[in-house]
């Protein structure tokens, strides 16, 4: 082989194994219906306060694994699939904010600044959400959230989750960066 095609597959191998080198991609209507569902549970701030939301693309910037999870809801959270994990880490993370209409539509409603208006916002924080990644059967989703203060970012966290016996998305477990 020579040096010149060694390094051209070596090139498109690392391409292909970059999700963050790929364009955005729109998240798919399932992914934003989890991310929707997500953003419904959530409890307003306790002192009052709206939460402001960040539309720039979240990133896991280190390549996940199969360690480092805390189950939330008892042995049967545990980790997500390999395969999820895998579809994760060749995935271009994109905001959840940006790309689902229904997200922005609710965060309109309850008041709660997003994109240009958000990084206005007096005290720069802002809180950053992925679109998921859904697993191919559709039965798990990973999802990133972030939260930044005055530009830096503070705390990453990975949730992976998953339908309950009642068909609703729960948090199995968590992941931090």
């Amino acid at each position: 082989m020579s040096g010149k095609l060694f390094v051209s597959m070596l090139s498109a191998g690392a391409f292909l194994a970059c999700g963050g080198c790929a364009p955005d991609v729109m998240p798919s209507p399932a992914s934003c219906a989890v991310a929707a569902q997500y953003f419904g549970g959530m409890k307003p701030d306790s002192d009052g306060r709206k939460l402001a939301y960040t539309e720039e693309p979240e990133s896991s910037a280190l390549p996940l694994s199969g360690s480092g999870w805390t189950s939330i809801d008892g042995p049967e959270g545990g980790t997500p699939p390999a395969a999820l994990i895998d579809k994760f880490n060749r995935t271009k993370l994109v905001s959840a904010i940006k790309y689902c209409p229904a997200i922005r539509a609710m965060l309109d409603k309850a008041g709660n600044p997003h994109g240009k208006a958000a990084e206005s916002q007096p005290g720069g924080e802002l809180l950053g959400v992925a679109a998921p990644v859904m697993s191919d059967d559709g039965a798990g989703a990973l999802m990133v959230l972030s939260y930044r203060s005055q530009g830096s970012l503070m705390d990453r966290t990975l949730q992976y989750m998953r339908r309950d016996k009642s068909g609703r998305w729960v948090v199995a477990a968590l992941h931090r960066f």
